[in-house]
């Protein structure tokens, strides 16, 4: 039997919108650049020797560079 209790009518989601437009982020929505930097090998030492790990972290890492400048 389906739960309906938490299946309630929500405002904010409405046939108005479309869920698969892609919003324009530009450097002036976050001013303040990254919060917090980690370090990929200290989160997921079990995965530092794998080569596409370390290829998409500095993927990650340049494409995060480039928007922080």
């Amino acid at each position: 039997m389906p739960d309906l209790q938490h299946d309630k009518p929500k405002p904010w989601d409405h046939d108005g919108i479309n869920h698969w437009e892609v919003s324009k982020f530009s450097k002036e929505d976050n001013p303040y650049g990254l919060l917090e930097e980690s370090s990929f090998a200290i989160l997921f030492p079990k995965y530092r020797g794998e080569r596409s790990a370390t290829l998409s972290y500095l993927i990650c890492s340049r494409t995060f560079e480039v928007m922080s400048c």
